[in-house]
């Protein structure tokens, strides 16, 4: 018996091809070339994208980012801007004009402008003072007190004898510290002090805060504007100093005295969360919440435009601007003797820093780890420290008298090239 399928027409075999197409016996030589072509074809594509499909997507990825930068170059760069509650509720930070010829009239106008607008600092306004902890805070508080200021923080708050539908300020200890019976340490007590009226009643002369853009927004509005300035410090040596301070101070809430013994590398790596303090707290972010280079940036413009600066290294030369900003007279029998205290010789020197203070080197492994953790706060400290060379030029006058005689000396100036123009 011949093998199945041998003796079949050649009819039935082509209906049992059931994956070849329907083509006719004349032209099936057509139809083999055909799907030679469309296989072949089918192979190469599959052995192209098999080996080189990364390669294709780097190269499109490529071009879709030169197009890009092409489009970014063209377009002008927009700095981010300030933040809302330091844009509407505080005056800003003028520069003087620079001064490019001594015939230059529009230059000399500004430039007398901008000297009235420094006598006019002095005004019913109410100064904001960041108090950034372990940065000097304490230390100006207790200079503000000698120097006769009336101060809201929270010393004047929870007195029994003052009610406390009342805004006074008072003597709480019986000595020239005056405060104001608010507590703006708290979000509670922020939001307490805008009921009673803290700044449009002008009774406080500086208030002291940790959380500024919370107190910026709540206790200012565009009707009583206030100004700020705070004290800065680098921020690797202020997390240091909080290190070994909260190990022995038993008056502060969040005294650690677990922390003895331990070394700084492993607090910093495994304890603390208070990276990039000055950042989080200019964004008005928790610890828990990331910062990104946007809030860097608009962490910067806002100093820079807003704030008055001083440096807990340059702490006589900062408070002498601050006072001259706020009008204080430093030459008076009682502030004078009040400098002195302060500032005078090493045996009254209250600013000096403390030992334990300087318990790191820079390039250890605590420093750079501190340092990496603490990057945008970083950056910030070094523009503030360009900028406080900045406002040198600003503030360097160190009394209203000499202002006073500057302002004429150029508007002489100016009445003679108008003399000589005529």
């Amino acid at each position: 018996m011949p093998p199945k399928g041998h003796d079949q027409p050649a009819s039935s075999q082509h209906k049992n091809r059931k994956s070849l197409p329907q083509c006719s016996m004349a032209s099936v030589s057509h139809c083999k070339r055909r799907h030679i072509l469309f296989v072949t074809v089918l192979a190469s594509y599959a052995y192209a994208t098999r080996f080189y499909p990364q390669s294709i997507l780097v190269a499109q990825a490529e071009k879709r980012s030169l197009r890009n930068t092409k489009k970014r170059r063209n377009k002008p760069y927009e700095a981010p801007p300030i933040h809302s509650w330091a844009h509407d509720h505080f005056y800003p930070v003028n520069a003087p004009p620079r001064v490019r010829s001594a015939c230059c009239y529009m230059y000399m106008m500004m430039l007398v402008s901008h000297f009235i607008n420094l006598l006019t600092y002095q005004g019913d306004v109410t100064y904001l003072f960041w108090h950034i902890p372990k940065s000097g805070g304490t230390t100006a508080k207790s200079l503000y007190e000698c120097l006769g200021q009336t101060l809201a923080n929270r010393a004047g708050a929870g007195r029994r004898f003052i009610p406390d539908n009342t805004l006074l300020a008072f003597h709480p200890w019986g000595t020239d510290a005056k405060y104001v019976n608010v507590d703006t340490t708290t979000r509670e007590g922020i939001l307490r002090a805008k009921e009673m009226g803290l700044v449009p009643s002008g009774k406080a002369d500086i208030i002291f805060t940790s959380d500024i853009s919370f107190a910026a927004e709540h206790l200012f509005d565009e009707e009583n504007r206030g100004r700020i300035i705070g004290l800065f410090r680098h921020p690797i040596e202020r997390l240091v100093s909080k290190f070994y301070y909260l190990q022995t101070a038993r008056w502060e809430k969040t005294y650690s005295p677990e922390w003895q013994g331990m070394s700084l590398h492993y607090w910093a790596h495994h304890i603390n969360t208070d990276n990039n303090h000055m950042v989080r707290r200019l964004t008005g972010k928790t610890f828990r919440d990331e910062v990104s280079e946007v809030d860097l940036r608009r962490a910067m413009r806002t100093v820079k435009q807003r704030f008055v600066v001083g440096l807990t290294s340059e702490m006589a030369e900062s408070v002498h601007r601050f006072n001259n900003v706020m009008g204080i007279d430093e030459t008076t029998e009682r502030n004078s003797i009040c400098m002195n205290d302060f500032f005078g010789g090493d045996d009254g020197k209250r600013t000096q820093t403390k030992e334990h203070d300087f318990k790191i080197t820079e390039g250890s492994s605590a420093w750079n780890l501190l340092a990496e953790q603490n990057a945008f706060d970083v950056k910030l400290y070094n523009s503030i420290v360009k900028l406080f060379d900045e406002q040198r030029d600003i503030f360097h006058v160190r009394d209203k008298q000499s202002l006073k005689q500057l302002e004429r000396q150029v508007t002489k100036l100016i009445q003679s090239i108008d003399k000589g123009q005529q």
